[in-house]
């Protein structure tokens, strides 16, 4: 049932199309399209563990802020590449902060684990969404590689061996 000012919908598309979406609808206009270039709005959120996150604890970084969900095939096809970027570039200042769409918080704590994921998730659906919907968060895997000092978007949607190279560029 629609609730008058939102609804969601999530549905996966067959492995074939290796393609997910995530369709977000809100009466009220997106606060961001983020857009390259554009200084990303303050988000506070609270992590998987309880522990309350926001854009602020990244200062002087360079942040990942990855939106994705372990039932999405091309989220899974891109862990290893966000594993590696992050394993390459911590020493050198850059932090990743996953965004999960999940709907099973256990599936998401298991997944991250068999998969040395281990910087700091977020369980959207504890929001309801909230951080997805901010954002303007249409399909995944999605994501904005954010200068920490500035909060400016430094690029969107990274993948595969781009994401590194992006990585690599804004830490040095």
């Amino acid at each position: 049932m629609r609730t008058a000012n939102r609804w969601l919908s999530v549905a996966a598309v067959g492995a074939a199309a290796l393609l997910c979406v995530v369709t977000l609808r809100n009466t009220v206009q997106a606060e961001t399209t983020g857009k390259v270039g554009q200084t990303l709005p303050a988000f506070s959120a609270t992590d998987v563990n309880g522990k309350k996150v926001s854009l602020a604890d990244y200062k002087g970084k360079v942040l990942l802020l990855d939106f994705w969900a372990t039932w999405c095939v091309p989220c899974r096809g891109e862990v290893p590449h966000v594993v590696s970027a992050y394993k390459t570039y911590r020493s050198k200042g850059f932090e990743v902060l996953g965004v999960s769409l999940d709907r099973d918080k256990a599936a998401l704590a298991d997944y991250t684990k068999k998969n040395g994921m281990t910087w700091r998730q977020v369980y959207d659906k504890d929001s309801n969404y909230a951080l997805a919907k901010k954002y303007n968060v249409e399909g995944i895997p999605s994501c904005y590689l954010i200068d920490g000092s500035t909060g400016k978007i430094l690029a969107k949607d990274l993948r595969g061996d781009a994401l590194g190279a992006a990585v690599k560029k804004a830490v040095e």
